[in-house]
């Protein structure tokens, strides 16, 4: 029989009462707090028989609580014991097989996602049900009213007040949520509340359908259904994206009537809707922006500076502009690459190129990553630079943000013996590497670099490469009765080399006596884009110097004008007077 087992162990036992000292002892020069310490005895017996050694007697307890051995004997009689156990012999003579781990390689961890795949559904059967209902009506034809009326009869009747936001916020089409929410209405399953209206208003703000969003408002006006921040904020930055500043102003002026306060959404919206409105907003934007400072709801973020910089650099006030964005960086709010940029066009216009270094380097500094914006941004103060050392010095910011662009920009300016190919080859690269809606704004930059360097040849080839890789779709468009050249998204270089491209082609059809239409047309636009600004009076002013016989239209603004037979007469007057195709 064993002897009997009797173990003392000594444990220390540290209360820390500031466990989070340890986490912040680095940051303190003065010595750390003493910690209190006590010590406690254990004592441990594996038999229930007579120990040789006794331990000290405590003192006795009302209610003590049996000993960890006296807990685990049971336990231990029925894994230790000695019997006859019930294992099959022939488990027991069984050779275990040995498993080949390789030692390079480490052990797939139990929680690893590729062991434990989620399942792709819920387990909720009614709101399995629900997405697959709101599927079946996206797929729905939403020109069939009928059609999309009936599916919404396979719901769930009645319908509750989040299934109607569920189905609501699932569909993607307008036209679809706005059915589904009349439709909801005339079912008078619940009263209708402003959640309701907000979900449905921000699926046609995606579709920049304002009049429908302002019908909705007026709705909840009358039916006294409230208004609240989000709803508000829908309508002014919907009225923002389909140009209708004057609205967005009108319903923020409507907002603070009513005493209801904008948060930061709102505020920035009006901000960046006073820049787009020009000089006369200006001052009612610096009202507006110190009253958001003084706000006890909302204080200024990177986006309120960032609209008030960029209202400042429309207006051409660069002081006022570099002040706020110092401002901005003393304050501690986050710089964002949003502000950077409107800060580097700010600057870049106004000739001052060492601080839009500054600018760029303070705003790297400080984690800014430059994007595709900042880049064409940089591009388009190249193309303003007459003097080298500034053409050098932006050239040298834009080769940190994007080595691969400086390099092909020193590539069609510098380098007279780089071949077509090269050229090609290192422009799609770039283009491929660029965002899909920053590719014709880089197009156009770098066109206009070429023409303000005497480089009309690589301004044409890069047109022509800018049309090969789809940038310019919409440039021409031809029916049996009006040739279309549509300059609207071009800056200025870039539209006077398409027009001189256009011309060309026409001169070519004339002299060949090809078929023409009765009518040619040339669209510039309003010319309000911030690298086309001026573009109409410029482009006019080219055809003016021509002698063409364009004309404004008297029906459309932006559009000039031609007949075949006045088209046909200038090309053959150029020709017998032996005048060269047009040049800039």
């Amino acid at each position: 029989m064993a002897a009997p087992l009797s173990i003392s162990l000594d444990v220390n036992y540290t209360a820390n009462p500031y466990p989070s000292e340890l986490k912040r002892s680095n940051l303190w020069t003065h010595k750390p707090h003493k910690k209190p310490t006590k010590s406690f005895t254990v004592f441990c017996s594996s038999s229930s028989s007579a120990a040789t050694e006794s331990p000290p007697k405590l003192e006795a307890e009302p209610h003590q609580s049996p000993s960890l051995s006296d807990q685990l004997k049971p336990l231990s009689s029925t894994l230790l014991s000695n019997k006859g156990n019930n294992i099959p012999a022939q488990i027991l003579k069984t050779q275990s097989k040995s498993i080949w781990v390789n030692p390079t390689k480490p052990r797939p961890s139990a929680l690893s996602h590729h062991r434990h795949k989620r399942t792709s559904f819920t387990h909720n059967a009614q709101t399995r049900n629900l997405n697959l209902i709101a599927r079946l009506l996206n797929e729905c034809d939403d020109s069939d009213e009928a059609a999309f009326v009936a599916g919404l009869g396979k719901l769930p009747q009645p319908i509750v007040w989040e299934t109607a936001i569920l189905v609501l916020n699932s569909l993607k089409a307008w036209k679809k949520a706005l059915l589904f929410f009349n439709w909801i209405k005339t079912q008078n399953f619940f009263p209708m509340e402003t959640i309701l209206y907000n979900v449905v208003m921000k699926s046609l703000k995606n579709g920049k359908q304002f009049g429908l969003i302002e019908d909705l408002a007026n709705e909840m006006i009358d039916g006294g259904i409230e208004l609240n921040n989000i709803t508000y904020c829908t309508i002014i930055t919907c009225a923002k994206r389909c140009n209708l500043f004057d609205k967005a102003v009108e319903w923020f002026e409507r907002m603070y009537k009513t005493g209801l306060m904008p948060d930061e959404v709102s505020y920035c919206a009006v901000l960046d809707v006073y820049g787009k409105l020009g000089k006369s907003e200006e001052e009612e934007a610096e009202r507006l922006f110190e009253d958001m400072k003084q706000s006890e709801n909302c204080t200024p973020d990177s986006f309120s500076f960032t609209a008030m910089i960029n209202v400042y650099a429309d207006g051409g006030k660069v002081d006022k502009a570099m002040e706020l964005y110092e401002e901005m960086l003393e304050s501690g709010v986050e710089v964002n690459v949003m502000a950077c940029t409107c800060m580097i066009q700010c600057l870049g216009k106004a000739k001052r190129i060492d601080d839009l270094v500054e600018v760029f380097q303070v705003a790297t500094g400080r984690g800014v990553t430059p994007d595709d914006k900042l880049c064409i941004c940089l591009l388009f103060v190249v193309s303003l630079c007459r003097d080298e050392n500034d053409m050098n010095k932006v050239l040298n910011t834009l080769q940190l943000a994007n080595p691969r662009l400086a390099s092909f920009v020193k590539l069609i300016v510098e380098d007279e013996e780089a071949s077509v190919e090269d050229v090609k080859n290192e422009f799609k690269a770039i283009i491929t590497d660029t965002q899909v809606d920053a590719r014709r704004a880089l197009c156009n930059c770098l066109i206009d670099i070429c023409r303000n360097n005497n480089l009309q040849d690589k301004a044409h080839q890069l047109l022509y490469l800018g049309m090969h890789f789809g940038l310019y779709r919409d440039l021409h468009k031809r029916t049996a009765g009006e040739w279309i050249l549509n300059v609207k998204t071009l800056s200025i270089g870039a539209a006077i080399t398409a027009l001189e491209e256009w011309i060309r082609n026409l001169t070519a059809l004339v002299e060949s006596e090809g078929p023409l239409p009765r009518q040619f047309s040339a669209y510039t636009g309003a010319g309000t884009h911030k690298f086309s600004r001026g573009l109409p009076g410029v482009f006019a002013s080219h055809l003016e110097q021509l002698a063409s016989p364009f004309r404004q239209s008297k029906d459309q603004a932006g559009c000039l004008t031609a007949t075949r037979e006045d088209i046909v007469a200038w090309v053959r007057s150029r020709t017998s007077s032996s005048e060269t195709p047009v040049t800039a």
